[in-house]
C-alpha cells in the first residue's frame, strides 16, 4: 500500500458519477491501474473553475472529509478487513486543486454480476453474502455505519469476493447513538435500498446497514436487479416486503426475512446475521469481534491520548447549504496550493486529531 505519496497518475477514462464525485480509471507511471474519485463540480473535466469564487473559498466538500476521515482510519495496520476497499493515495492536481482518492480498480459492481449472471450457484451466492455482511459487521463493531449500502458501492473483485466501497455518506456512532434530524441527516442514502425508518425520518442505526444489504441481498438470491422493474423511489419499499412475502422457507431466505423486517428495532444485526444457520451449515465460520477503533484513532492521530488538548473534536467546519465544509484559510501558509494541503494535512491527522469530528458529521 502507498504511503499517500502524492503520486502522478494518467487519466484513461470515465467510469461513472455519484453524489460527491467523479470516478476516472488512471495509470501511475508504472502502468499500473487505479481508479480515481475526484471532488468538485468541474471534477468530470479534470479541474476545478479557477473564476469560481465557490470553489475557491476554502471549502471541501463533505464528502470528501467523511470519506478520507474514514479511509484514513482503515488504512490502520490493526483496522483491516478483505472485503473493505483500501485507500492507496491522495492526489491534488496541479494548479486546479483537485483533489482526487486513488483506489484500486475492480472488474465490476454486484449489480452488473447480478445482471451478467456471473453468480449463479447457490453456495456462491451464499458465501458472497457471507462476506459481505462481514464487512458490514466489521464496520459496526468498530462504531462505523456506511449509510449508503447499495450494488453500486459493492464492488466484486478478480475472485468474484465483494468489496464495500464509497464512504462518503458513513458517519461514526458514539456508543447506543442513533441517528435522528436532529443531531444529523436523517433520510440519506439512495431510494430502494435505504430502510423504512430513514424513509420515515425516524431515528435509525446500525440496522439501516442491515435492510440496504437485505434488498442487495435480495437481489442477488431473485438473480435480478430491483431498479430494473420498481424503480429508484419509495414504492420500492412495498415491493420489497411483497417479495419477502413470497419466500420460500429454507435458511437463505430465513436471512432475508430477518435482514429485510420493516421493523428497525425488530431487525437483524450484520453481527447477528452471521451466525445464521446457512452460513453455519456451509461452513462460513462466524468473524471473531474486532473492535480496533480506538487503536486506528491512535494510529491516524498519534497525538490523540487522554488528556491531549487536540484529542477534543476539533471544528473541521460548519455545513453549508450547498454540502460543503468551512475548512479555514491557512493564511500563515501562503499560497493556494499550500493552504490546500494544509487543510488536507489537518484531516488526514497530520496536524490535529480531526478524523473523529469529521467523520461525525
Amino acid at each position: 500500500m502507498s504511503s499517500l505519496g502524492l503520486s502522478s497518475y494518467h487519466r484513461a477514462q470515465a467510469l461513472g458519477d455519484g453524489a460527491f464525485g467523479c470516478v476516472v480509471s488512471v495509470f501511475n507511471d508504472d502502468g499500473l491501474q487505479f481508479a480515481s474519485k475526484s471532488f468538485g463540480d468541474d471534477a468530470s473535466d479534470g479541474e476545478y473553475d479557477s473564476d469560481d469564487d465557490e470553489e475557491n473559498d476554502g471549502t471541501l466538500d463533505l464528502g470528501l472529509v467523511r470519506e478520507v476521515s474514514s479511509l484514513r482510519l482503515l488504512m490502520a495496520p490493526c483496522f483491516f478487513h478483505k472485503n473493505i476497499m483500501p485507500l492507496h493515495d491522495i492526489t491534488v492536481t496541479g494548479e486546479s486543486d483537485l483533489i482526487s482518492l486513488i483506489m484500486p480498480m475492480y472488474p465490476m459492481n454486484i449489480g452488473k454480476a447480478i445482471e451478467s449472471k456471473v453468480i449463479t450457484s447457490r453456495v456462491e451466492k451464499i458465501r458472497v453474502a457471507h462476506e459481505a455482511i462481514s464487512a458490514l459487521a466489521y464496520l459496526h463493531d468498530n462504531s462505523i455505519i456506511h449509510r449508503d449500502v447499495k450494488p453500486d458501492n459493492i464492488m466484486m473483485d478478480a475472485n468474484n469476493s465483494p468489496i464495500l466501497i464509497d464512504f462518503s455518506l458513513c458517519k461514526v456512532l458514539a456508543p447506543m447513538e442513533e441517528v435522528s434530524m436532529e443531531t444529523h441527516t436523517g433520510n440519506i442514502g439512495t431510494a430502494c435500498y435505504i430502510s423504512p425508518e430513514c424513509y420515515n425520518f425516524e431515528p435509525y442505526s446500525y440496522e439501516a446497514d442491515s435492510y440496504s444489504i437485505g434488498v442487495v441481498l435480495l437481489e442477488l438470491f431473485q438473480g435480478e436487479l430491483l431498479t430494473d422493474t420498481v424503480g429508484r423511489d419509495k414504492a420500492a419499499l412495498v415491493v420489497v416486503q411483497k417479495m419477502v412475502a413470497e419466500l420460500p422457507a429454507n435458511p437463505f431466505p430465513d436471512v432475508l426475512r430477518k435482514l429485510l423486517n420493516s421493523n428497525g428495532e425488530e431487525r437483524i444485526t450484520c453481527r447477528a446475521a452471521l451466525s445464521e444457520p446457512v452460513f453455519l451449515k456451509n461452513n462460513f465460520a462466524v468473524p471473531s469481534v474486532s473492535r480496533q477503533f480506538e487503536n486506528a484513532l491512535e494510529w491516524a492521530h498519534p497525538s490523540a491520548r487522554e488528556g491531549d488538548e487536540n484529542l477534543a473534536p476539533a471544528p473541521v467546519g460548519k455545513k453549508r447549504g450547498n454540502g460543503k465544509v468551512d475548512a479555514g484559510k491557512g493564511g500563515e501558509l501562503g499560497g493556494q496550493q499550500q493552504q490546500l494541503m494544509a487543510r488536507i494535512s489537518a484531516i488526514l491527522g497530520v496536524e490535529r486529531a480531526q478524523t473523529l469530528a469529521a467523520a461525525k458529521q
